[in-house]
C-alpha cells in the first residue's frame, strides 16, 4: 500500500523501459543491471528516480531478466496480501509498458530471481561475508525461500 511507493516505482519501471530502449538499439544489445530494486535507486524527495547505482550484476541480457528482478523487490512478491501483490505486479508491468514484453518468459524468471538471490547470499555467507553469516543466522535465507514458496501461487495470475 503506500501510494507514494507506487507513484516512485512507477516512475522507475519507466526509466528502466527507457534504460532498455537505448541499450536495445547498441550493437551489444540490451543491457540489464542485473538487480533492481529499491535499494539500488536513488531518489529526489518528490520520488523522481535520478539514478541507478550498483552494477555488480550487469550482463546483456532480455528485458525480463530485470523485470523479474524488479517486480520481485518492488511489489514486494511474496509478502503480504496476495491479491495487492498481482495489482502491484500489474501496474508496475502497466508502468514499464508490456508491448516487448514476453510474459510467459518473465514468469520462469521471477522464480529464478529468487533463487539467483539465494544463491548469491548463501554464497558470500559460505564465503565469511559476515552481513551474510548473520543474515542466515537470523533466518533470511529461510524467509527468501519462503516468499519464492508463496510467489510461486501467485504467478498463474500474473
Amino acid at each position: 500500500g503506500d501510494p507514494y511507493a507506487q507513484f516512485a516505482a512507477k516512475r522507475v519501471f519507466r526509466w528502466v523501459r527507457l534504460l532498455h530502449d537505448v541499450t536495445s538499439q547498441t550493437r551489444i544489445g540490451l543491457v540489464c543491471h542485473g538487480d533492481i530494486g529499491p535499494h539500488n535507486v536513488l531518489f529526489e524527495t518528490e520520488g523522481k528516480p535520478v539514478g541507478l547505482i550498483d552494477w555488480d550484476f550487469a550482463h546483456i541480457g532480455v528485458r525480463e531478466d530485470d523485470l523479474a528482478t524488479a517486480i520481485k523487490n518492488f511489489v514486494p512478491l511474496g509478502s503480504g496480501n496476495p491479491d495487492e501483490q498481482v495489482a502491484r505486479a500489474m501496474a508496475m508491468l502497466d508502468a514499464y509498458g508490456t508491448d516487448l514484453v514476453d510474459r510467459d518468459v518473465l514468469i520462469t524468471l521471477i522464480p529464478k530471481a529468487f533463487d539467483d538471490d539465494i544463491n548469491f547470499c548463501m554464497e558470500q555467507a559460505e564465503s565469511g561475508n559476515e552481513f551474510y553469516v548473520d543474515w542466515v543466522a537470523t533466518g533470511g535465507a529461510d524467509e527468501l525461500r519462503a516468499r519464492r514458496d508463496r510467489t510461486l501461487e501467485l504467478l498463474p495470475k500474473l
